[in-house]
């Protein structure tokens, strides 16, 4: 009410949020688009008429209302969700999420057998690349794939799914 009386040159001063952030939510998570708007705007033109409006001044609502129309749907706002990389924290998240797992991992009886002889600092930083790339964040990882870098341990030491398994579930403490 107090935005379309002062869109309309009304006495109110609309001090709410943006257009845009009023209808941010409303075009993320319902989908709120051009075809949504235009009827919105016909049903206020439908009700301007029953009210007895002229269509003089219901033509020149309906310029008001176009008037903000890219800003209710939020045109030029990025609203690409944020990936889980962001959502986590960023690398200072994942940094400190890959020290706690590998303290764990390192006290697991179960796995820790796997990293005897490895170079963990160089381990942890391309563990922090994976992870940053795996969940989202920049592409810093140059790093075998995943099968290739295990391989070794496959043959040699056993890895089976199994390990794999507590991995995954140390992780998901971590996190």
């Amino acid at each position: 009410k107090a935005f379309l009386t002062f869109a309309f040159g009304g006495p109110n001063k609309y001090t709410g949020h943006s257009m845009q952030k009023a209808h941010e939510k409303l075009v993320k998570e319902k989908g709120l688009n051009e075809t949504h708007y235009n009827v919105i705007v016909e049903l206020l033109a439908e009700t301007l008429r029953e009210l007895g409006v002229s269509n003089t001044d219901i033509d020149e609502v309906a310029k008001v209302a176009n008037s903000v129309k890219d800003d209710v749907l939020c045109k030029g706002m990025d609203l690409t969700p944020p990936s889980l990389f962001e959502r986590l924290g960023g690398a200072a998240a994942v940094d400190a999420a890959v020290d706690q797992f590998y303290e764990k991992v390192l006290a697991d009886s179960r796995v820790k057998d796997f990293f005897e002889g490895v170079d963990m600092k160089k381990q942890r930083k391309m563990q922090k690349a994976f992870l940053t790339f795996a969940f989202g964040g920049p592409n810093k990882y140059s790093g075998h794939s995943m099968q290739k870098a295990h391989e070794k341990l496959v043959k040699e030491k056993g890895l089976n799914e199994t390990h794999y398994n507590v991995i995954v579930e140390l992780l998901a403490e971590t996190l």
